[in-house]
This record gives C-alpha cells, structure tokens and sequence, in this order.
C-alpha cells in the first residue's frame, strides 16, 4: 500500500523510526546536510517517495551529504529503480559527484536499461546502476576526508518508479602519514653520570642518540660525544639528563661543554649549542 507522500521542495526531508533517521531527496533546489548534525551512521537515504512510495514528476533537486574533517561519508544502494526506455533512452536518472573511488557519473536503471537491451546509453546518462537480473551493481560511493557527496536527481514529468534505497555510513579515518612514511624520531638515552677518578684533569661522555622513521635528510648526524674537564681533580660528577643540559656536582670544575644544550633542527641534525 503507497504511503501518503509529503513533499518538500526546498529541504531535504528527515523522518525517524525509532532512532533510525530517514534522508529524503529533495524535490527541488539544493540541500546540504552534514554528518553528526543532520544525519548519522546508519541512517537510511531515500528518494523523496521515501521506503514505501515513489519519487514524483518533474523532480530536479540536489543534496550534499557532507563528512567533517576526519570523516568520509559512504553511500551504498541496496534499491535501485529509475524510469528509463529502449534504445539507450533514459528519462529520470541521479547524477552523482565527488566519489573519490572514480565513480561520479549520470546513474539510472530499471528492467529496460541497456544491460537488458544491449543498447548503448544516450545522454545524459552513462552508467548503469543495475545488471541484467536488475540486481543493483552500482558501487558504493565515498566522499573524501570532510568532502561532500552530491546526489542530483531529475524526472520527467511522465511515468515514475520506485526510485532508490541507500545506507549511510560515517567513518572515522586515521590521521595520515607524514610525507616521506613514518616520522623522524630522535630517542635520547636515560640520564649518564660520569665519575671523575681522582687525579683525573678529564672524561669522555658518550650520549647515544638513536632515530628511527624517514627522516628528511639521509645522511644525519649526530653529536653523540661531548667532554667534560675538571680543574682541580677533585672527584666530584658531571651528569647529562636526557633534556640535553650538563648539570655540574661535587667539586668537579667547569668544562667548556657544562651549559651545552642538545637540539634537533630541522634538517635532523642534533648538535651542542
């Protein structure tokens, strides 16, 4: 039994069955409607005759299904039914944009499309959204991160259908890589405290520095060896902490390395200030 169909031409409509919304096509002019605020994961889209009706003559309205950064939106029909004629002749169709698989194009498809026929399509339209079973062959759409999709709809003002029926799904997208792959890390060591033996006028700190990822430059280098000298001898301690400054104890004197500081500029070298 067909539904008693309301029509907006304006907005796209939004009906709720449970907590299921429903998108509803537009009849005219253009909507945008925005993952989050306007619909969510799981929500059905309808042409405008909704899951039970049919779309309505002389349609040409357009929605945007949008993603926020981070996000992709992806369409996948599960329902596909438009008006279309023999020789290749399609009188209503949905023209789709901004599918980053390659698949925008002019979409229609019924029991007398060009997969039934074996005619050629004549334009606008180009591609065929059911095969010669009218099993629905369309391919799921996906916008970019926080791109949009849009859905254009036109019908003549003779014979309808009953239309399309698609599943919304928003999905969360990883952060991408850094170009060049995995990112240039340095990893310092834990805290070296070296002991100066009694007597002794110097010392030789060795602080490894490792990295590890794609570093922008190939051919870096590390200062990975500083020294420390004492003025009297005395056997006190130099300890370097991993924050890259020399902190002086004991009676240890004041080597020409104790207030260095460790950096790694941009171009990946790490060198005493």
């Amino acid at each position: 039994m067909k539904k008693l169909k309301l029509f907006f031409s304006a907005v796209a409509m939004m009906l709720f069955v449970g907590l299921q919304a429903q998108v509803l096509q537009p009849t005219s002019l253009s909507t945008t409607l925005t993952a989050g605020t306007d619909f969510a994961d799981g929500d059905n889209y309808y042409d405008s005759g909704g899951a039970a009706g049919t779309y309505s003559a002389s349609e040409s309205g357009s929605l945007d299904l949008c993603a926020n950064a981070g996000e992709e939106v992806v369409i996948t029909f599960t329902e596909f039914d438009l008006e279309t004629g023999s020789g290749g002749q399609c009188w209503d169709y949905l023209t789709i944009t901004g599918d980053t698989g390659g698949n925008d194009g002019v979409w229609t498809g019924d029991t007398f499309d060009v997969s039934d026929t074996g005619d050629p399509f004549v334009p606008p339209c180009s591609n065929d959204a059911t095969d010669a079973a009218d099993a629905v062959v369309i391919p799921p759409m996906t916008s970019s991160d926080g791109g949009c999709l849009t859905f254009a709809f036109t019908s003549d003002s003779g014979f309808q259908q009953g239309g399309w029926a698609a599943t919304i799904n928003v999905n969360s997208l990883a952060p991408p890589p850094p170009p060049g792959g995995d990112p240039c890390t340095l990893t310092c060591p834990p805290n070296i405290t070296v002991n100066l033996d009694p007597g002794a006028c110097d010392a030789v700190v060795n602080y490894n520095v490792t990295v590890s990822g794609d570093c922008p430059d190939p051919d870096v280098a590390f200062a990975d060896q500083g020294w420390v000298e004492a003025d009297d001898g005395g056997g006190g301690s130099i300890t370097m902490d991993a924050s890259g400054f020399t902190q002086v104890s004991g009676d240890a004197g004041t080597g020409s390395m104790t207030s260095a500081t460790f950096t790694a500029p941009g171009d990946g070298t790490l060198s005493f200030d």
